[in-house]
């Protein structure tokens, strides 16, 4: 109890800030399309805690649309620290080239994007650990999904809190 009251311990706030698309071509063939696509999204990262500091290891981002059904592809980003009652955004660019769809899926794909009203998914894979007093803990493995909104609704504002998964349990 003290040490809630003294540290006030609580997870950080992930939030997907924004996601463009600047890249989307296809390639067309009888029986469909081949996919060429560059993504951008940004993550931000808020340490609601005035006292402990979080660490984070390099992260594996992952970006899907369609209810995970078309892979946008994946990259890595370094290792970061988010100060007490900071905020630290993250910014992941992946690309896809090739990417067979049949003719629907292209048509379905296409007309989301041109309206904003793509649903993308980024699942963020880390290890993270806290600092408190010159003390750093060990780290453990987390696993942060960002999702169910539209394009044109982050372009509005108000990012969408992100689902913390950490050691099997769902914040």
């Amino acid at each position: 109890m003290l040490l809630h009251l003294d540290y006030d311990p609580s997870l950080p706030e992930f939030h997907l800030d924004s996601f463009r698309v600047p890249k989307l071509n296809f390639t067309g063939a009888a029986d469909g399309a081949d996919l060429d696509a560059d993504t951008s999204a940004r993550v931000e990262v808020k340490n609601r805690s005035g006292r402990m500091t979080w660490h984070f290891s390099q992260s594996q981002f992952t970006v899907s649309a369609e209810n995970g059904d078309l892979n946008l592809g994946s990259t890595k980003v370094a290792g970061f620290t988010v100060k007490e009652k900071g905020v630290t955004g993250l910014k992941a660019e992946t690309s896809v080239k090739e990417l067979a769809l049949n003719e629907r899926q292209r048509r379905r794909i296409k007309s989301a994007v041109e309206s904003k009203a793509l649903v993308p998914s980024v699942e963020v894979r880390t290890k993270t650990g806290l600092g408190l007093g010159g003390w750093n803990s060990p780290s453990i493995s987390v696993t942060i999904v960002c999702g169910d909104v539209t394009m044109r609704q982050l372009q509005k504002g108000d990012p969408p809190l992100c689902s913390i998964t950490l050691l099997k349990w769902y914040f």
